[in-house]
């Protein structure tokens, strides 16, 4: 009798068991379809977008009963939005969400659920192959230039406000600088492959230079976008002009490969871009030269400015400060002095002669020469004497 009541006493708990069941098969289910239901997603989530793009993802789920599923976003970044009814996950990122972000839907129909789990990827555009062949960093952008009628200006954040106004500040500076050479021969730019306008890259991941020029185009840091204020509009101002005195000369001798030296190229730019709107003084007196004489006498090369033949000839001592700006007061006296009837009495045509020297593969020293009249060694050797000179007349 006693094997009998033991024999109910199991078939009673087996009993319970089966009526109420484990609590893990009722509770839902964290899986990606449930074997069961046949709960499953069947839309395949976007994963990557560009900043200030829409972002549409339609989340679509299905089970065997067609029943009436319920749809929940449990991790969402702050971009995005998720529409109950319609379940469409929608968003427009800006260039600050450039990175991953998670996402986490979840789907049930009140017996199991499933969850889908993926990452977007916010990232930037591409440029154009030549982004990167004539220069050694690799350039991004929105995707949305500003075409003038000179330039293309893309940008990879600033508004599209700055981006024209960058441009038209550019159209002015180049206009003003082949009215400076006379030159309205378009036909005669050697542009880059691919190219038809000076490519300009408004950049605000661009912390190695405040801006940098290439065969071709250049690239200019982001700043505050009120460009109303006077210090910011005068840095613009003057920067796309120095670049593009730059791009201006790269065109003429058709290469990246640069044939001019620093001191010569930055003097001209500098000398263009008119530095003194910035609120960086000229060296315009001989007071100022000999200050600067005096403060670089114990510097290797002492200061003179056409020793400063490439960028690694800058002394370590300086290049270590980040003091090769100051450099640029002195170039731009070097070159002054060439195109001054105070000075050597040449003139801007004798500039692009010089451009046009180096285009045809004759040497720095030989086409500086033959267009200034002076040798190149001598003009280094003599060249604080001939300042004091050029600074007292």
């Amino acid at each position: 009798m006693k094997d009998i009541y033991k024999i109910l006493y199991f078939l009673f708990i087996g009993i319970l068991i089966s009526i109420y069941g484990c609590e893990d098969d009722s509770s839902p289910k964290d899986e990606n379809k449930d074997p069961d239901t046949g709960l499953r997603f069947v839309s395949t989530p976007v994963t990557t977008v560009n900043p200030d793009a829409d972002y549409t993802y339609v989340v679509v789920a299905v089970d065997y009963h067609s029943a009436d599923l319920i749809y929940q976003v449990e991790k969402i970044p702050s971009w995005l939005s998720f529409n109950d009814s319609s379940h469409i996950l929608w968003g427009r990122p800006t260039f600050d969400h450039v990175g991953s972000h998670s996402v986490i839907i979840r789907v049930s129909n009140n017996i199991s659920s499933i969850t889908q789990s993926f990452s977007i990827e916010v990232s930037l555009k591409t440029a154009g192959e030549a982004w990167s062949v004539y220069t050694k960093f690799k350039w991004t952008h929105n995707g949305r230039p500003y075409n003038s009628e000179y330039c293309i200006v893309y940008t990879d954040g600033a508004s599209e406000e700055l981006k024209t106004q960058v441009g038209m500040i550019a159209d002015e500076n180049f206009n003003e600088i082949l009215q400076t050479f006379n030159f309205n021969n378009f036909n005669d730019f050697r542009y880059p492959p691919g190219y038809d306008k000076i490519e300009i890259y408004i950049n605000r991941f661009h912390d190695e230079n405040i801006a940098w020029a290439y065969w071709g185009g250049f690239i200019i840091t982001i700043r505050p976008s009120n460009i109303d204020d006077t210090r910011y509009f005068n840095y613009v101002d003057y920067t796309s002009k120095h670049e593009l005195t730059h791009v201006f000369e790269f065109l003429i001798e058709g290469h990246f490969d640069l044939g001019t030296p620093t001191w010569f190229r930055e003097g001209i730019a500098v000398h263009i871009g008119n530095m003194g709107t910035t609120g960086i003084q000229k060296v315009d007196s001989q007071g100022e030269l000999e200050s600067w004489i005096e403060q670089y006498k114990d510097i290797p090369g002492e200061g003179n400015p056409i020793k400063i033949k490439e960028w690694e000839d800058f002394p370590q001592i300086v290049r270590n400060q980040n003091q090769t700006g100051k450099y640029y007061p002195l170039f731009c006296l070097a070159l002054e002095y060439l195109i001054s009837e105070k000075g050597a009495e040449k003139s801007y045509q004798d500039v692009l002669n010089l451009f046009y020297d180096v285009r045809n593969g004759i040497e720095f020293p030989a086409a500086f020469q033959q267009n200034f009249g002076i040798n190149l060694k001598n003009y280094e050797t003599e060249f604080y004497e001939r300042m004091r000179i050029f600074l007292s007349s």
